[in-house]
């Protein structure tokens, strides 16, 4: 399954939700979008964001992104930094699941960009 965003200029761009579940956790743990959008967003139902919105998720990626370790290649479903590429591995244990979602320090510059 995969996420299209499209700004209103018609640019889109695609993750897939492996990638997108970690950029929505963080958005939410960062309180710029709230629970409802949160839901909506994790099922592609079309929501839409206002300027402000995608405006304040643009300057908060460039603050996390400059603030991730050097050696962090991703960040994992928890928020918690991985310095390890993702190596495909499917956690079937329950206290592993968050490790099968991860969004790369480029993904995050991506949408930052995109924003």
């Amino acid at each position: 399954m995969s996420f299209t965003l499209t700004r209103s200029d018609g640019h889109a761009i695609t993750f897939n939700a492996w990638t997108w579940k970690p950029i929505t956790a963080l958005l939410i743990n960062a309180q710029l979008i709230d629970g409802e959008t949160f839901e909506l967003l994790q099922y592609n139902l079309g929501t839409e964001l206002s300027g402000a919105q995608v405006g304040s998720i643009a300057v908060f990626l460039d603050r996390y992104v400059s603030s991730l370790s050097t050696s962090t290649v991703r960040i994992l479903n928890d928020l918690t930094e991985s310095d390890t590429e993702d190596d495909g591995t499917f956690f079937r244990d329950p206290a592993q699941l968050h490790r099968n979602y991860s969004a790369s320090v480029e993904s995050l510059r991506q949408f930052r960009d995109f924003c």
